[in-house]
């Protein structure tokens, strides 16, 4: 990482729940360890790194001058046994680009995230990217409940049909709504998929989401990746923070992402300073053939020269 102008920072691997639910939604804090330390405050073992490096931006360094290209590297862990490959603990590695808007800065994670998978081993791989203003474009167009919205972006984002079926079918939505919901998550392929689905929406949201992705694509071709990228338009994350560009990273024999990230321009925000990020990361325990320190060697190679005063306690 050092080679694209990224320093490593150290963040808590124990955060304060009061600063996570900044970060996080109700579903991801579920699935926190939390207990309470020696002063009786409800503390948490991070589950991902992207909101300490926010916090981080925010508070320690607020007088760095952006744009920020930072890296990291440290375990997470989760009471959902089934997230990281049978496990409740991997070890991540990630890259964060603050303060760069636009369809270059997408790019560059992504590839980024590209390069780390090669140097982790992962040789076969390919990258589906996606954009959490198309879903969030149809949301909107369609009047239903909140806590109806919420199930239906459940059950997106488990590409579970059945249910997703199951529950249009007590919906008033139109014809056409209902189709769109349906077919939303078969909209994957290549640069065909964002034709077909700007003759699906009618709204200003979407049609930007689809021209974003279009300039992003020709990027990721500009640095090699034509062969591997495919487009997404039906991938949710489960991180609620995500506004824009997304992307997964699946390698040979592995039903779950090996690399993913994506937006977040409202995160900084939360924490006292606005300013555009993204994010991408991998974990060890989806790069099998590294052990927790080598990957963390192999991917911050070189990038041991620290922010002042960035180690937080």
């Amino acid at each position: 990482m050092r080679r694209w102008g990224y320093r490593h920072v150290i963040t808590p691997m124990v955060e304060s729940t009061e600063v996570l639910e900044r970060g996080i939604g109700a579903d991801q804090r579920r699935r926190l360890f939390k207990f309470a330390d020696a002063r009786g405050e409800v503390v948490a073992v991070v589950g991902e790194r992207t909101v300490p490096v926010a916090r981080l931006v925010a508070g320690k360094l607020r007088g760095s001058p952006l744009p920020l290209r930072l890296c990291y590297a440290g375990p997470v862990l989760s009471t959902d046994d089934g997230r990281f490959q049978q496990r409740r603990e991997t070890y991540q590695v990630g890259a964060e680009l603050v303060g760069a808007p636009g369809t270059v800065a997408d790019a560059e994670v992504i590839a980024l995230a590209a390069r780390c998978l090669q140097a982790s081993g992962v040789q076969r791989y390919q990258v589906d990217v996606g954009h959490a203003e198309f879903f969030h474009g149809i949301m909107d167009a369609v009047k239903l409940p909140e806590e109806v919205k919420a199930a239906v972006r459940v059950a997106l984002a488990a590409r579970d049909f059945v249910a997703l079926e199951t529950l249009l079918e007590k919906t008033p939505l139109r014809s056409a709504e209902h189709e769109l919901l349906l077919r939303f998550p078969a909209l994957r392929g290549g640069s065909e998929i964002l034709q077909a689905a700007g003759g699906l929406v009618r709204n200003r949201r979407s049609e930007r989401a689809l021209a974003e992705l279009a300039e992003v694509q020709e990027l990721l071709v500009a640095h090699g990746l034509g062969e591997v990228v495919s487009l997404d338009l039906g991938a949710i994350r489960d991180f609620d923070y995500y506004t824009g560009i997304i992307f997964e990273g699946y390698g040979p024999d592995v039903g779950r992402p090996v690399a993913q990230g994506g937006r977040y321009d409202g995160l900084l925000a939360r924490f006292g300073r606005p300013a555009p990020a993204t994010v991408s990361s991998c974990s060890s325990t989806s790069c099998g053939r590294c052990s927790h320190a080598r990957l963390g060697r192999r991917l911050c190679r070189g990038s041991t020269r620290r922010w002042p005063g960035a180690a937080q306690d």
